[in-house]
């Protein structure tokens, strides 16, 4: 595809050192990651405090016209118009003044790959005001955002690291790994039925109070788990166990793994019910988790192929970005 744009990424994920690989070598676009600035880990962690979302949002710090301009120039092989896709913990006033003042007439996209209210509640800087006057367009990756705010609807894409290349673990029947949020009684309920039915689980539990940390076989963590471990022990796992937040419906990181590593998926994201990979060999959705059966893990399917077609990829998210820069009727 020939891009009519070119983009300035700004994303804000620990992760992204590891899923961007196929954006590295592309001439139309420069991805700037707030989760890592600087090699220099001093450096990084001096830009990172004068980026803070906390900070900003109590006094107007310093320098940081200096600190944009360093580390967000722009320099293309082709000159094309100019469009911005920024995370919800970018944003600030400061960062759309200056982009609006360097790059004149360029657009400016925000990117919800959370829910809005939550993207929301972690940068108090934000607000639905903000999003409609400060921005050109707002994207979100889950439906009922979709339908409640109008916004167009787009999963900003995802290429996990190839098997190949990760560490090998023990193999398991059913893998969880994930934040408690308002999940862990079903995380909980759904181990038990599983480990009582013979299967060998690794449940990876984060955020759970220190109260309700049980002796129950679950691993209860004070820290995310690396990421590359995270997706070595889902490239060993048979099924993967997707349990969602509430409020949230969109596409998931869960379920793309699922599918690009070849796995089973218990999932309760109905979302799963529209795309072209759904296969009831393949997938469990559930709305009540006393319907899921263990029997489905245990089942021989044969070899699992979902015939992935690379339509989660980045390359694809900004194909849909940059046809949406010719559509009017989703500029704000």
């Amino acid at each position: 595809m020939s891009y009519t744009h070119n983009f300035l990424f700004l994303v804000s994920d620990y992760m992204a050192q590891h899923t961007m690989g196929e954006l590295k070598e592309l001439d139309w676009i420069k991805t700037v990651n707030k989760s890592r600035l600087s090699q220099s880990r001093l450096k990084d962690f001096i830009l990172r405090a004068l980026l803070s979302i906390k900070l900003n949002r109590y006094f107007s710090l310093p320098f940081k016209k200096a600190i944009y301009k360093s580390i967000l120039g722009t320099d293309f092989k082709e000159s094309k118009p100019l469009c911005i896709v920024i995370s919800p913990p970018w944003y600030n006033k400061h960062l759309i003044k200056y982009l609006r003042n360097e790059y004149k007439g360029c657009k400016i996209i925000i990117n919800f790959h959370d829910t809005v209210k939550n993207s929301i509640e972690r940068n108090p800087l934000l607000s639905l005001d903000a999003i409609k006057s400060e921005f050109d367009c707002a994207v979100v990756y889950n439906p009922e955002d979709s339908k409640e705010y109008g916004f167009p609807l787009c999963h900003e894409g995802y290429t996990p690291i190839p098997v190949k290349e990760l560490e090998v673990y023990p193999k398991c029947d059913v893998v969880f790994i994930g934040a408690a949020k308002d999940r862990l009684n079903i995380v909980r309920k759904l181990y038990r039925r599983f480990t009582d039915a013979g299967l060998n689980c690794f449940f990876y539990i984060t955020e759970a109070p220190q109260n309700e940390r049980l002796d129950d076989g679950i691993i209860y963590a004070d820290k995310p788990m690396p990421f590359t471990e995270y997706l070595a022990r889902e490239a060993s796992a048979n099924c993967l166990l997707e349990i969602l937040q509430k409020g949230s419906t969109g596409k998931t990181y869960r379920m793309i793994e699922a599918i690009i590593y070849n796995k089973k998926l218990i999932t309760n994201c109905p979302e799963i019910k529209n795309s072209k990979y759904y296969n009831q060999d393949y997938v469990i959705y559930f709305e009540d988790e006393d319907a899921v059966s263990p029997e489905f893990i245990k089942m021989d399917v044969g070899e699992i192929d979902y015939k992935y077609s690379g339509d989660f990829s980045r390359k694809a998210f900004f194909e849909f970005i940059d046809d949406l820069m010719t559509d009017s009727k989703f500029i704000l």
